[in-house]
């Protein structure tokens, strides 16, 4: 152990736990009498733990401030849950002690109705009976222990007039203590109650924002809380294993233990190693699970004329960008989100790439920066479509490539853009005088040979379609059916498979650590739903794992070889990191995280 300073290492420990505020005396104690001979001649290593001993207790409520010290928890909540506006039903949700309260108020001559049964009553003004709000509107209450804020919950189903909404809106504060949900409180009062951690209510934003059936479905994952469980199974493996090492500082003198201390260690190193293994897969699928949330970048790059602008209305399925038969009709970037099968695509439309050739036009200073900012796009985008068209000189058929094109395509596989080469204006092929498919197979392979020679792309990676715009716009349906779209939609879908597939652990499955350790395989699907906020904190995480690994790499565990104390220290912040986002851990600044994610 490291003495280079006065403090002892039990001194040590003990000012670290002062200063961090973190209760671990009861873990330490706990696990000495488990290994120490005197109390225990079976020895436990960390390994034999099972889930149900190490995983915190995920339903015990949150002791965490209110978020304004105007506004007391205590506070019976109401708010409008469905959209404002004429509607149908509009449903008014009402939490907290003064339930009872609010409803004999408004309904002064008939009883509460019973749990979870929908009951039809007459809705009328507290200051008059005479005065009916609602006629027959329907009521369904929840006790506390079956609702989702853990308080008695009462939902009005009223008719969705807006002025039938207002008027119950206005009489219900007319109760003492009642005051007007604030955003995302209902969801708040659940987390504090414990049912819901903070993942959840993160899934709960996303499946209230999601627009493709894709986010739907990732969003939906998310919600049923299996992430915020692993990640609690994770925390809590982490502190048995500060709990270890803590034995090992504070009682190695005093205790005899199983054990020797080479042994203890490398039993946790072997779990802290397959914990890092889970923590790097969910960072890998989180930058996946991005392209989902925030929607896949795809860029379309050409030369002028070539189609570019024609594709994107196309594909969009309006007019979306102008088309003119004038080369450099469009100058900036053109974007557009699209639900392409399920997966939500902002397509960007960019200015023509081309290279200044003896007898074309001058390419002016804005055409230059239209150019520049088409190439910048393109490294920045998940995909680049390389839009090549057929055109037809006295050489034949060709495809003609500009310099600035090679260039871009030569930036994209080094930022590792997943590329697509669409030949366009495929019906110019098609009227070469090929009437025999053979014949026109040929041209296409003569000249997708040519283009992929003149990019430098494998033709075994790189999908490439053949398509026509000018057929994809037609009124007839057996034209369209010939442009090839379809066989881009195709292209497309497969790409976006590939770049949002989750990820699995890479350990060898024959290690006994691992297979004890390994979750179930659908959590990795979960796992593209992690937040970028969740990202980060499961990325600092790893930095703390590594550094732990890192201290205890050393063949022996003696005084100059592993510092035991910055291990255990690195483990308490590895631990803090997974329970920062589950808003059960004990980092400080989980009160102000939740005032971000609710307020969403």
């Amino acid at each position: 152990m490291n003495r280079c300073c006065d403090v002892s290492s039990r001194q040590f420990r003990h000012l670290l736990s002062i200063a961090t505020r973190q209760p671990v005396r009861h873990v330490i104690h706990r696990r000495v009498f488990q290994r120490s001979n005197v109390q225990n001649n079976v020895p436990r290593s960390l390994s034999s733990t099972s889930s149900s001993q190490i995983v915190p207790r995920s339903s015990t409520p949150l002791s965490l401030p209110s978020k304004s010290a105007l506004h007391s928890p205590a506070d019976t909540i109401f708010a409008l849950s469905t959209p404002p506006g004429r509607a149908a039903i509009a449903i008014i949700r009402i939490s907290g002690p003064s339930v009872l309260k609010i409803y004999t108020a408004l309904c002064p001559t008939l009883p509460f109705p019973r749990p979870r049964n929908a009951t039809v009553r007459t809705l009328y003004h507290p200051a008059s009976t005479t005065t009916v709000l609602d006629p027959s509107a329907l009521l369904l209450s929840f006790p506390p222990n079956q609702s989702l804020t853990g308080e008695q919950l009462l939902e009005l189903h009223v008719h969705g007039s807006p002025a039938i909404v207002r008027a119950v809106l206005r009489a219900i504060p007319c109760t003492e203590g009642v005051r007007y949900a604030e955003p995302g409180e209902f969801t708040r009062r659940a987390l504090l109650a414990g049912r819901l951690d903070v993942t959840q209510a993160e899934a709960l934003g996303a499946v209230l924002a999601a627009e493709t059936e894709v986010q739907r479905a990732t969003a939906v994952r998310g919600a049923q809380g299996v992430l915020g469980r692993e990640y609690e199974n994770w925390r809590g493996r982490l502190v048995e294993a500060r709990g270890e090492l803590e034995a090992l500082i504070d009682f190695a003198e005093d205790q005899q233990f199983e054990e020797p201390a080479e042994v203890l260690v490398a039993n946790v190193r072997a779990q802290v190693r397959v914990l890092r293994e889970l923590v790097g897969t969910s960072v890998a699928n989180a930058a996946r699970g991005r392209l989902l949330r925030d929607g896949i970048l795809v860029t379309v790059l050409g030369r002028p004329n070539a189609g570019k602008s024609s594709l994107l209305n196309v594909l969009a399925g309006r007019d979306a960008a102008i088309v003119s038969n004038v080369a450099g009709t469009t100058r900036d970037i053109v974007e557009i989100g699209i639900d392409l099968e399920g997966w939500l695509v902002r397509f960007g439309d960019t200015a023509g790439l081309r290279s200044k050739v003896v007898g074309s036009a001058d390419i002016d200073t804005i055409e230059q920066e239209g150019m520049k900012r088409a190439i910048q796009r393109a490294e920045e985008s998940d995909v680049a479509i390389f839009l090549v068209d057929a055109t037809n000189d006295s050489n034949g058929l060709q495809a003609e490539i500009p310099e600035d094109l090679i260039k871009a395509a030569k930036i994209c596989i080094e930022r590792k853009v997943s590329l697509i080469v669409a030949l366009n204006k495929v019906d110019v092929a098609q009227k070469q005088g090929e009437s025999q498919q053979e014949g026109l197979r040929s041209i296409l392979d003569t000249l997708r040979k040519s283009i992929y020679e003149q990019l430098n792309l494998d033709y075994k990676t790189v999908p490439f379609v053949a398509i026509s715009c000018t057929q994809a716009a037609s009124s007839q349906l057996s034209i369209q059916e010939e442009s090839g779209i379809k066989d881009l939609h195709f292209a497309l879908t497969s790409t976006f498979k590939k770049m949002t597939t989750a990820l699995e652990p890479s350990a060898d499955p024959a290690d006994s650590v691992f297979a004890q350790m390994q979750p179930d395989m659908s959590l990795w699907q979960d796992s593209l739903g992690t937040t970028e906020r969740q990202r980060l904190l499961l990325q600092e995480c790893t930095t703390h794992l590594d550094e732990f690994l890192d201290l205890t790499s050393a063949p022996t565990v003696d005084e100059a070889s592993v510092d035991v104390v910055l291990a255990a220290e690195s483990l308490r912040s590895a631990a803090n990191c997974l329970g920062r986002i589950t808003g059960r851990g004990d980092a400080g600044d989980v009160e102000d995280v939740l005032g971000v994610v609710f307020e969403k």
